[in-house]
């Protein structure tokens, strides 16, 4: 069984009180009332789009560089980022809301003035973020919201930029955040990976190599299907978009294989432009 769906608390839809808490979350973003931001004295009408992803579960997704994370205050259960066009624009044109209900469930939504593939990725477990791919002066980061269709108004900036993992029928969604260390935390993908086993991402073909950019190692490890789960390739050390690792299949992440191999070997562990190119189970054995 893949370990990724096994016990996934990932919300289908929302409870009445956690309607009831992102409304609240709505309309402290517009005090005139409704999903709206402000341009130019104008109401946009927001659309919200609620859940999270896992990484097994295919379609349009952008890593990035790391995520965004909601860091909640004792006794607090909403927070909301507000999203921007720009840097140091002043007037939002959607957010991020999350939401934790008394049953300790959690709620992401997205409000943009259309509907998204929400970008929000779970990276440990029940814990979610939102991507990002640069930090700019004054605390200000470019955060990946969520995927719209391609050649939409709203589609900033086109799908230039997700990495070994972009989608082709689908466009970006890039938005500003104000980086809040009280309230948020950053992770980068160069600190989280390494404390992971790992594995090639979806749609990523595993290579390895005897050295840094060298040589190619035929070390074969299964790829059909949920048989992801069976090589556990763990980190020794990283150089640049390079990560030495060792490798053992059958996994013996769960239990005792029977006649398992390993090796020591190189492997590409981002992409060009600092994405990931490998995942971990965020939950499971």
């Amino acid at each position: 069984m893949n370990p990724d769906r096994q016990n996934a608390r990932v919300p289908a839809a929302m409870t009445a009180m956690q309607s009831a808490a992102i409304l609240m979350v709505t309309c402290l973003m517009c005090p005139g009332g409704g999903a709206c931001a402000q341009s130019r004295g104008q109401t946009v009408q927001l659309v919200r789009t609620t859940g999270w992803r896992h990484v097994v579960e295919g379609g349009p997704m952008d890593f990035g560089h790391g995520v965004i994370s909601f860091r909640l205050a004792e006794g607090t259960t909403t927070d909301t980022i507000p999203l921007f066009v720009h840097p140091g624009d002043t007037e939002s044109a959607g957010f991020v809301a999350l939401v934790l209900d008394a049953m300790g469930g959690v709620t992401w939504t997205v409000a943009w003035p259309e509907r998204l593939t929400t970008n929000v990725i779970e990276f440990d477990y029940e814990r979610a973020g939102l991507p990002f791919d640069s930090v700019a002066p004054g605390e200000w980061i470019r955060v990946i919201p969520g995927f719209a269709t391609a050649g939409s108004a709203s589609a900033g900036g086109g799908a230039t930029g997700a990495g070994d993992n972009a989608a082709v029928d689908t466009t970006e969604v890039r938005a500003w955040a104000r980086l809040r260390p009280d309230r948020l935390d950053l992770v980068r993908w160069t600190d989280e990976l390494p404390r992971h086993d790992l594995f090639f991402a979806p749609g990523i073909e595993p290579a390895f190599f005897g050295d840094a950019d060298g040589r190619a190692v035929p070390f074969r490890v299964p790829v059909e299907g949920d048989d992801y789960i069976m090589y556990p390739v763990r980190p020794l050390e990283m150089h640049g978009e390079w990560m030495r690792v060792r490798v053992v299949t059958p996994s013996d992440m769960c239990g005792d294989p029977v006649g398992p191999r390993s090796a020591v070997v190189w492997i590409r562990f981002l992409d060009g432009i600092g994405r990931p190119r490998t995942w971990y189970h965020t939950r499971g054995c």
